[in-house]
């Protein structure tokens, strides 16, 4: 078996053999015979290295043998096995390995992997071009040709030098912050995260008018609250709710799962109940109580004052006469007592027939009337008392004038007094600016 390496002969001359070769490889004459050059695996081959020799074809297998699997080395054929790994022979010159090329544009790579062009010269100290790529993102460039500076290193260009100043004014490095609410690009979200809950006691027509002016501004968040009085309420602009609250605690427990900010009672001046059990249940929440102006008497106007109405009906009098009750459907009861007169009710819904007195007739109206709307009732049902209530407003103010031209005399009921410590307000206008003042 030749040795395990190659060797190529000398031009002039013929060596000796080594001292491990065998007497077969000596001739005759005492000179060492030398032996045929072995395969070398390596290309290109050396000068005298012989290719490599043909292995045995396997034996074909007997018949009825059962061929093993090659996968296993244990059980592969040896022409199937892989020879063995043979040191580089000496003189053998094995060509390099030489990597291909990438394409212009190789897609596996990353931005910071592809080269990139040369810069141009910057100011600063900038160098103007990058001799290889460093960790700190800059190349170590020596100083421009002709310069005593020393060697930059790669904390001088580990941040990136300023830019020249531009043309034209400075402008700031960051935008100007813009308050949330005048920002164009402020969300719905974000400005209902940040209005103020306001929740309303309403009722009256001052009521919806300070509703329609929380509904045009978003720095509210506004809930109305109506008593449930009038079973076919008007619809309002604003988030409503019908029903009570269930006395003082359950206010109070609406306001906190709510979480009510600001609270604004504007029912109507004789829904007393309802002022105190506000009072009581807002605790360190500002209210605001929204009152319209009281009536007052003018030249010409017979007006009798009671404080309720049980006085009202005891005014009247023994005499029968025909009286004018514009004073709801709730407060019917005490002129039951006083069945002599003949009366006709005014009211939004129609009352309880439990309540009204005998003989009466109902009208269901909805303000505001009209001063020819008031002067054709008192002619057309020869009305000679009218009993109301001070509730104030214009709505239903035309009644008290058409009273005045036909002399007939007005039993007017007071208001009952406000609690004190309440801060009030008489127009929707008032109330707005009351609730701007917590923004």
């Amino acid at each position: 078996m030749p040795p395990p390496w190659c060797w190529r002969w000398p031009r002039a001359g013929r060596p000796a053999p080594p001292a491990h070769a065998s007497a077969s490889d000596r001739s005759p004459g005492g000179s060492a015979t030398p032996p045929a050059p072995p395969a070398c695996r390596h290309r290109p081959r050396a000068p005298g290295c012989a290719p490599p020799a043909a292995a045995a074809p396997a034996p074909a297998p007997a018949a009825g043998h059962r061929r093993r699997s090659s996968r296993s080395p244990a059980l592969a054929s040896p022409a199937a096995r892989r020879p063995a790994r043979r040191p580089r022979a000496r003189g053998c010159t094995a060509s390099p390995r030489v990597a291909p090329a990438p394409p212009a544009r190789c897609p596996r790579r990353s931005r910071r992997d592809r080269p990139r062009p040369a810069p141009p010269p910057g100011a600063g100290g900038r160098p103007a071009g990058r001799d290889r790529r460093r960790p700190s993102g800059w190349a170590r460039a020596g100083p421009p040709p002709g310069s005593a500076l020393p060697p930059a290193t790669d904390a001088a260009f580990r941040r990136k030098p300023p830019l020249p100043p531009a043309a034209g004014p400075a402008r700031r490095g960051r935008a100007r912050s813009r308050h949330p609410r005048r920002y164009p690009g402020w969300s719905a979200k974000a400005r209902r995260s940040s209005a103020l809950r306001v929740l309303l006691l309403g009722g009256t027509t001052e009521a919806s008018a300070l509703a329609r002016l929380l509904a045009a501004d978003p720095r509210f968040q506004s809930v109305l609250s109506l008593a449930g009085a009038t079973r076919a309420p008007r619809p309002q602009p604003i988030p409503w709710r019908i029903g009570g609250f269930g006395g003082i605690e359950g206010l109070r427990r609406y306001l906190a799962e709510a979480r009510i900010q600001l609270l604004v009672d504007a029912t109507h001046p004789f829904a007393a109940q309802m002022t105190r059990h506000a009072l009581a249940a807002a605790g360190p929440i500002p209210l605001l109580r929204l009152e319209r102006p009281a009536w007052q008497p003018g030249p010409g106007d017979d007006w009798l004052r009671v404080p309720d109405m049980p006085s009202a009906a005891q005014a009247l009098g023994e005499a029968p006469r025909r009286v004018l009750l514009t004073i709801g459907q709730k407060e019917l009861e005490p002129f039951r007592a006083v069945p002599q007169h003949d009366y006709v009710i005014r009211s939004v819904d129609p009352p309880d027939p439990a309540h009204l007195p005998p003989g009466a007739e109902t009208i269901t109206e909805t303000g505001p009337f009209s001063l020819e709307a008031e002067r054709a009732l008192l002619e057309g049902r020869d009305i000679e008392v009218l009993v109301t209530k001070n509730s104030g407003g214009s709505a239903t103010a035309a009644k008290l004038a058409a009273a005045r031209e036909r002399g007939i005399p007005v039993v007017m009921m007071d208001r009952p007094a406000p609690p004190p410590g309440l801060v009030m307000v008489a127009d929707a206008g008032s109330a707005m600016r009351w609730l701007e003042g917590f923004l």
